[in-house]
């Protein structure tokens, strides 16, 4: 169970409410099983309650839906203007950090080149989000991917042209939707293969 420290409720980005009060919001999963309670004032918005949410649960906000009457809360709308009135739990879901391709701007294949030496190695990289996985064994919203290297041209010369290389990375979901990855394993551990 979750509220501010005050017991104030979130705030809202609309007027004060004609005679509403403010509601402790229950949140439960989809077994039913009680997750979390907000205090929330009635003008309070879907996205603001997602945000307050996010942080209780741990889960980063793109990964974080909330259902009410079978319907995805809107973010845009009042708590008010959806006729929640804290009676009834909302149902949270936890969307999988492995299904990337619902976060903005990633989503397909995507190649770019990557310059090291001032410009002496150039290296095309792939990356491909079905090869972007969630990682149990770190924090939530943690994922485990592959970025693929291929040398384009530099002063190695034609002989290592189109030798390839492979970087595992592992990173985190930011709530803005982000992917900060970071590398862990390179293959091959030096040059590269053919």
């Amino acid at each position: 169970t979750w509220g501010t420290q005050s017991g104030a409720p979130l705030p809202s980005t609309g007027q004060p409410g004609r005679g509403a009060e403010a509601m402790d919001l229950h949140f439960q999963g989809v077994g039913g099983d009680s997750v979390a309670t907000l205090h929330c004032d009635p003008l309070t918005t879907g996205l603001e309650v997602r945000r307050a949410l996010s942080g209780v649960v741990r889960t980063p906000l793109p990964l974080l839906k909330l259902l009410w009457q079978g319907e995805v809360l809107d973010d845009t709308s009042t708590l008010a203007a959806l006729g929640i009135d804290g009676e009834l739990p909302i149902t949270m879901l936890r969307e999988s950090a492995a299904r990337l391709g619902l976060l903005p701007c990633f989503n397909g294949l995507y190649l770019g080149w990557e310059e090291e030496g001032g410009g002496s190695h150039v290296f095309e990289m792939v990356l491909d989000s079905l090869e972007y996985r969630e990682d149990d064994r770190e924090e939530e919203g943690s994922v485990t991917g592959v970025i693929h290297y291929r040398y384009v041209s530099g002063i190695f010369g034609k002989s290592t042209t189109g030798k390839r290389a492979r970087d595992y990375v592992r990173g985190t979901v930011q709530e803005s939707g982000d992917i900060e990855l970071k590398g862990y394993e390179c293959q091959p551990p030096h040059g590269l293969i053919c």
